[in-house]
């Protein structure tokens, strides 16, 4: 008599399993919260007009009318030892590249010697640059310290400016200290 109910106890469990299972599944389901999407990327317009607002200094190669690269770099933190830079590139694959670097003194921003804090290429130009905008400062939460390895593409840069006549450098435009007597 116990072994017919230990037996029915088993098959009851054995067919309630999936049951309990579908509605577990079904419950959980429901109140699993539903994140928005992402929002589009800001227009490349709008992302470039605030570099050009902020501290940013850029560098076009070989001229502003007809670049075929442009880059975009400033210093972050208190320190002045890290740079961020974006770079946009015509003549590379994925051509959007940004990272931020620790640099010494004498070193070329546009070609750190040294490994990568972070970096993100072979994106959409918008999406590279609002990842590079948001950016903590260093030594802030979430700043990234990760001594990565240079990708392929950080040499394309520094190869073009070689190659080229020229390049044109424009500071930051961001408006100084007001001048005595009241004008700008």
């Amino acid at each position: 008599m116990i072994f017919v109910l230990i037996m029915l106890a088993a098959l009851g469990v054995l067919f309630c399993i999936p049951w309990l299972r579908r509605w577990w599944h079904r419950r959980a389901v429901r109140r699993r919260p539903v994140s928005p999407p992402p929002p589009p990327p800001r227009p490349l317009d709008e992302l470039i007009a605030e570099l050009v607002r902020g501290a940013w200094t850029s560098v076009y190669v070989p001229d502003r009318d007809n670049p075929s690269a442009v880059a975009w770099s400033r210093y972050v933190g208190h320190t002045g030892d890290v740079v961020d830079v974006i770079q946009l590139l015509d003549v590379a694959p994925g051509g959007a590249f940004a990272y931020r670097a620790t640099i010494t003194l004498g070193d070329d921003v546009l070609d750190p010697p040294g490994p990568l804090d972070w970096y993100v290429w072979d994106c959409e130009a918008s999406w590279v640059i609002e990842q590079a905008l948001a950016l903590p400062e260093p030594g802030r939460d979430g700043a990234p310290k990760l001594a990565l390895l240079r990708p392929p593409i950080a040499d394309v840069l520094p190869g073009l400016l070689a190659d080229a006549r020229r390049h044109v450098i424009r500071p930051p435009q961001h408006p100084g200290p007001p001048r005595p007597g009241g004008t700008a």
